[in-house]
C-alpha cells in the first residue's frame, strides 16, 4: 500500500536493542526526518531463576521461574526441560515450576522454552544443586560435640583453679608442727626404754661365749 511501509528483523538479538525512526525522502532526491517519534524496541532472553536459592537441602520447597522482561500473554505455553529432556507435566504449563518437596531426584540442569508462533525461544541450562540431610545432620552433631568438648575443659579449668586456690590459703606451718608432734613421742619412747636393757643384751653374747657344746659336730 502506499505510504505503508513495514520493517521486518529476522534472527533477533539483544543488540538490536535500539530507538527505531525512518526518513522520507522527497522528489528532488534529499531526505527528510519524519515529525513521528521513533519507537523504541528492547530485546530480552529468557532465564531460568530459583527460589529460594540454587542450593537447597532435602524437603525444602523450590520455585523455579521462566524469567523474562518481556510481557507475554496469559496463554503462552512453557516447557521445563531437566538435562535437555523435556519434563512429563500436566497439561498446562506455566513459568513457574514448584518442586515440593525437593529431592535428590530433582537435581539437575534446568531450561525452560517459550513458544511463539513456529519458533522456540530456549533458555541457558542452570544447575539446581540439592543437598542430603544427612550431610546437615553431620555437620550440625560435629559442631554440638565441639560445644560440648569446649564446656567440659572449661569446667575443668574452673575446677583445678578452685582446687588450687583452697590449697594455697592454708598455713604454710601445719606440715611441720605435725611433724614434730608425731616425732616427739618417738624420741621420748626411745629415751625411757631401761637402762638394763644395753646390759641384758651383752649378758645373752657372754652365755653364747661360754657354751660348752661345739656348734659343729662329728658323727
Amino acid at each position: 500500500m502506499k505510504n505503508h511501509h513495514i520493517l521486518t528483523i529476522n534472527d533477533l538479538k539483544k543488540n538490536d536493542s535500539a530507538e527505531y525512526t525512518f526518513r522520507l525522502q522527497e522528489e528532488n532526491g534529499e531526505w527528510k526526518q519524519s515529525d513521528f517519534s521513533g519507537v523504541t524496541l528492547v530485546v530480552t532472553g529468557l532465564t531460568v531463576k530459583f527460589a529460594p536459592s540454587a542450593v537447597v537441602t532435602e524437603g525444602q520447597r523450590v520455585t523455579l521461574t521462566c524469567s523474562t522482561s518481556c510481557p507475554l500473554s496469559d496463554n503462552t505455553n512453557y516447557i521445563w526441560s531437566l538435562n535437555s529432556r523435556p519434563l512429563t507435566l500436566p497439561e498446562n504449563q506455566y513459568k513457574q515450576l514448584v518442586l515440593d518437596p525437593v529431592s535428590s531426584q530433582h537435581a539437575g540442569r534446568y531450561s525452560c522454552a517459550v513458544k511463539t508462533g513456529t519458533k522456540t525461544i530456549i533458555t541457558s541450562e542452570k544447575t539446581l544443586t540439592v543437598k542430603q540431610r544427612t550431610q546437615t545432620a553431620t555437620a550440625a552433631a560435629g559442631a554440638a560435640g565441639g560445644i560440648a568438648v569446649l564446656l567440659v575443659i572449661i569446667a575443668l579449668s574452673v575446677f583445678l583453679w578452685i582446687r588450687q586456690k583452697r590449697t594455697s590459703q592454708q598455713s604454710p606451718g601445719t606440715p611441720d608442727n605435725t611433724e614434730e608432734l608425731n616425732m616427739g613421742p618417738l624420741y621420748e619412747d626411745i629415751s625411757a626404754q631401761p637402762e638394763d636393757q644395753e646390759e641384758h643384751y651383752y649378758s645373752t653374747v657372754n652365755i653364747c661365749k661360754t657354751q660348752k657344746n661345739p656348734i659343729y659336730s662329728q658323727l
